[in-house]
């Protein structure tokens, strides 16, 4: 049987979740890895495959064996109330889950703040933008008038 040997250098990761990291905000990043190696993990796996690793058939005493080595396989790993189990693993990839789902609801929020905005901008009504074609060719054709009656202005009229 072969198995997975994992990444033993500790020091440079120590924390499964640090091995895979997903950055969900300009500063905020979550950690999502884990290793098979973890100890619970490891634990877990190695205590499955004792089970996997056996063979029983239908008889009353491959039954006693079985139960024999599910009660053994059940002592070996960690009672309901230890620290280091494979559900505190869950739980921490849990709370990464939670926090990149409010990452994303606040990156919609924003992005739909900005498409408002951003259409504020570029839908205009026609109305409003009759009105400002309107207003610049009053305040074009007034200059216009002014520059003429400054060109044909001479110095004797001016005097």
């Amino acid at each position: 049987m072969t198995w997975y040997v994992g990444d033993d250098d500790a020091t440079a990761v120590p924390n499964g979740r640090d091995t895979a990291a997903a950055r969900v905000d300009d500063s905020y990043v979550v950690g999502t890895g884990a290793r098979a190696n973890e100890p619970p993990i490891r634990d877990l796996l190695v205590q499955l495959g004792v089970l996997a690793a056996e063979t029983f058939s239908n008889t009353d005493a491959e039954h006693r064996r079985y139960d024999m080595l599910a009660g053994k396989v059940r002592s070996n790993l960690p009672p309901a109330d230890a620290a280091g189990k494979v559900e505190s693993i869950v739980g921490e990839l849990g709370s990464a889950l939670a926090s990149m789902n409010a990452a994303k609801e606040r990156h919609q929020a924003t992005e739909a703040v900005l498409r408002e905005a951003l259409a504020g901008n570029e839908e205009s009504k026609p109305e409003e933008l009759a009105a400002a074609i309107l207003a610049l060719q009053t305040r074009l054709q007034a200059s216009y008038q002014t520059t003429s009656i400054l060109a044909r202005l001479s110095i004797v009229d001016y005097l």
